[in-house]
């Protein structure tokens, strides 16, 4: 978000208030000739260049004193291949805008999160995900992309160059900037969404099964009855959510079956079905694990809440992401279990996030980079078998590291 009532500096925001940053200059480009002209300026002038998308990232990862990109205004469709079963979008587009157009193609994304206002290309940069054991992040369903590099030249990427697309599937903007992408999609379906309500033993024993068994499976842990209040989530009658998960379980049906979003169980398309309502008022923390790894780790993320009660005010957020071949990617190479905690703005929450950091860190945890997190760069090389190899390539495309900002420069310049 753009502060506009102040002409000669704008701010800028993320969507819940807590990065900021007050550019040089805002550039809100409409073409890629525009795009290429900017990082241009930026790179004659000696500033860093840093492209926003719908700023819903919890971690700084678009602030900049330099050359801010406004990306909404490079918008829309480009096209829809139904029978390759792609379609190609300018980056500004949001998640959003693609239920309907897809659907009358046939077609829908391979995955989603419960959040669609992210812009595409932001949503790809940080791999953004949804839930499930087979589903992958919106990042590795990336076929193809053109991406304005530090030169201002234009390098177009596709599958036959598999290191690159690798790396940029992933890239956090530090490769460049994305002005097409191009994603694999699925055949359009439906779902079937169904609620329950367990309290701890039911969810160790049903743990394995949800996970393994469901299209999408997700749960909401509540340490406390406050909790519940985040996403203003509505429990059977005379049902204490204190210490309980409400679990939710989506199953693909046919799409013959009448469309109904008001009952429970909810059927209908899944760009429908996932959003959700989300009140900004929290600051996340999102880590992952190995997936055989999940239930241990929730356990010891419990002690954490019970060692620091005054943060017990969040539900705990636990999903699952199939593994992919991207190089910075959370879940390269191995299936993910999520894990999501909260700090509560205007609290000292640090000491807390710390102790989730480092409960997790002992399982080889790697951080959602649209999330916060309290990594070293000792530890991403350590929990990231391909940083290096990402390294490498980010310094040959932009050797003077103008698409790092101060965050990102520890721990990849």
């Amino acid at each position: 978000m753009i502060d506009e009532e102040d002409d000669v500096t704008p701010a800028w925001t993320n969507w819940v208030g807590n990065q900021s940053c007050r550019p040089a200059e805002i550039v809100s480009p409409e073409t890629e000739a525009e795009v290429q002209s900017a990082v241009r300026s930026a790179a004659s002038a000696g500033r860093s260049l840093r492209a926003a998308a719908s700023g819903h990232s919890f971690s700084p990862i678009c602030t900049t004193d330099g050359t801010l990109l406004d990306m909404s205004r490079l918008a829309g469709i480009v096209g829809i291949d139904a029978q390759a079963e792609t379609v190609t979008v300018y980056p500004g587009t949001t998640i959003a805008a693609l239920g309907d157009p897809l659907w009358e193609h046939g077609l829908a994304l391979r995955n989603q999160g419960d959040i669609d206002s992210q812009q595409i290309a932001g949503a790809v940069s940080t791999a953004t995900h949804g839930s499930g054991i087979a589903l992958q992040n919106m990042s590795a369903s990336l076929r193809a992309a053109r991406l304005v590099t530090a030169s201002g030249e234009v390098v177009e990427i596709d599958e036959r160059m598999p290191e690159l697309l690798a790396a940029a599937q992933v890239s956090v903007g530090m490769l460049g900037v994305f002005t097409e992408l191009t994603l694999a999609l699925r055949p359009a379906y439906q779902l079937r969404e169904t609620l329950r309500y367990w309290d701890l033993d039911e969810l160790s024993r049903g743990w394995a099964d949800g996970f393994r068994s469901s299209h999408h499976f997700t749960f909401h842990y509540f340490p406390t009855a406050a909790a519940n209040d985040l996403f203003d989530f509505e429990a059977p009658p005379g049902l204490d959510l204190t210490r309980m998960s409400r679990v939710t379980t989506c199953e693909i049906v046919g799409l013959d079956e009448t469309e109904d979003l008001q009952s429970e169980p909810r059927v209908g398309r899944p760009y429908r079905v996932y959003p959700q309502y989300c009140a900004p008022n929290f600051h996340e923390l999102e880590y992952m694990v190995d997936l055989a790894d999940g239930q241990d780790a929730f356990g010891e993320v419990l002690e954490v809440f019970d060692r620091f009660p005054e943060f017990a005010t969040y539900p705990i957020e636990v999903r699952s992401t199939a593994a992919d071949g991207a190089h910075l990617s959370p879940n390269h190479e191995r299936a993910s279990l999520v894990i999501s905690v909260s700090g509560e703005p205007g609290r000292a929450y640090q000491p807390f996030l710390q102790a989730v950091h480092d409960v997790l860190l002992g399982y080889r945890a790697r951080p959602h980079w649209g999330k916060l997190s309290r990594f070293t760069r000792e530890e991403l090389e350590s929990v990231l078998p391909r940083h290096g190899d990402f390294v490498a390539l980010r310094r040959q495309l932009d050797p003077e590291g103008i698409f790092l900002n101060e965050w990102l420069r520890p721990l990849f310049a």
